[in-house]
């Protein structure tokens, strides 16, 4: 058995036939066959079951596949390790931040890093919803931090550093803010809902898809404008609680009493892609943002 057998193989099955796993591996449906034959005879099993139109898995198969795909992934961060030890110090690195990310918090580990490589360029791109995840994933950036929103998993390497929390709030003279119930889904609808759109160029999360068709919005492009909004009195919306604690504390904002939209924590997390070779400062970076948070659970201690 070859690790290129077991690339046919995966290929085979995340294609849905043998066709398609020859247009995806760019060789001959043949030479396809002729590889998951070649395995089948080795170990003397049948791997995929041929009755049907499509090829799909036998019970063997399946088993001998979960198996596969850990050799697949750890090859592939074999592959990407050799990569980043034959690079030198890159020119420039990318980092893709989602919009809830406190700023001092990140900047002070990017200050770390900078100083300790003063020669290469950093890029911080603000991204929102489900922005960072495709730039990631569409390998335009070295790291991402952002929460996990619908987002596929199978192809990133993932370490929670910290959480966020989102409070709905609104300025006082605000109707929102003034019942004595909590809020229905109905009810909160009828208030203009200030929402940050999505920096994504190829998807829409459906959450936000969602909120765009059932209520009343009012889309922005970043919480620093989505806060000035609400201050005025002209909607509400849920904003980061480090961006809003000196207003909730004197009285310029509101928590707004609502069922469905009450306090959510939201883990951010560091992410890169599997199989993408970062550099040495890359490789710094990703270990410094990881002690985010250890540092912050340790200011946390009584």
């Amino acid at each position: 058995m070859t690790f290129d057998q077991l690339k046919v193989f995966d290929a085979v099955i995340r294609e849905g036939s043998f066709k398609g796993a020859s247009e995806r591996l760019h060789c001959t449906q043949p030479a396809v066959s002729q590889s998951i034959k070649k395995m089948e005879d080795e170990f003397d099993i049948q791997l995929f079951s041929r009755e049907n139109y499509r090829p799909s898995l036998t019970p063997e198969g399946r088993r001998f596949h979960l198996k596969a795909k850990e050799v697949l992934l750890h090859t592939k961060k074999l592959e990407a390790l050799g990569k980043e030890m034959g690079m030198g110090q890159e020119s420039e690195i990318s980092i893709a931040l989602d919009s809830l990310c406190p700023m001092p918090t990140i900047l002070k580990t990017c200050e770390q890093v900078i100083a300790q490589f003063p020669e290469t360029k950093f890029r911080l791109l603000a991204e929102y919803w489900s922005g960072s995840m495709d730039r990631l994933l569409e390998s335009e950036v070295d790291l991402a931090i952002a929460p996990l929103r619908d987002a596929q998993t199978s192809q990133l390497e993932l370490v929670p550093i910290m959480e966020v929390t989102l409070v709905p709030v609104s300025a006082p003279q605000f109707p929102a803010a003034n019942t004595e119930h909590e809020l229905s889904l109905d009810e909160v609808n009828n208030y203009v809902h200030v929402l940050v759109q999505d920096s994504s160029k190829r998807t829409l999360s459906p959450k936000l898809k969602s909120l765009l068709e059932e209520s009343n919005t009012w889309q922005v492009s970043d919480h620093y404008t989505k806060k000035e909004i609400i201050l005025a009195g002209l909607g509400w919306g849920r904003l980061p609680e480090h961006l809003i604690t000196d207003e909730l504390e004197c009285g310029k904002l509101k928590v707004i009493k609502s069922k469905p939209w009450k306090r959510e924590k939201f883990v951010i997390h560091l992410l890169r892609k599997i199989g993408r070779p970062i550099g040495p400062v890359a490789e710094q970076m990703w270990n410094d943002f990881q002690q985010i948070e250890s540092s912050q659970s340790d200011t946390q201690k009584p």
